[in-house]
């Protein structure tokens, strides 16, 4: 398994602070991978929302992928 994980954003601050968070790992943003269509936002919560952007961008890349959604 590789150190490399995909925040699931283009958000420049977003990828700052995770990488201060998880020195050691490698976090790529959506800039650095393959383009992938975007699902809806279909969930009932943010949270939904988010592990749904999660689960797409880690099918789409082969990578461990995280994301938010704050609205």
């Amino acid at each position: 398994m590789s150190g490399r994980i995909l925040l699931a954003t283009r958000n420049a601050g977003k990828l700052v602070e995770l990488r201060r968070m998880l020195a050691g790992f490698e976090i790529v943003g959506l800039a650095d991978v393959p383009e992938f269509p975007d699902a809806p936002e279909t969930g009932a919560t943010f949270a939904e929302n988010a592990l749904a952007k999660a689960r797409d961008a880690a099918e789409a890349t082969g990578l461990p992928s995280v994301a938010d959604d704050s609205g």
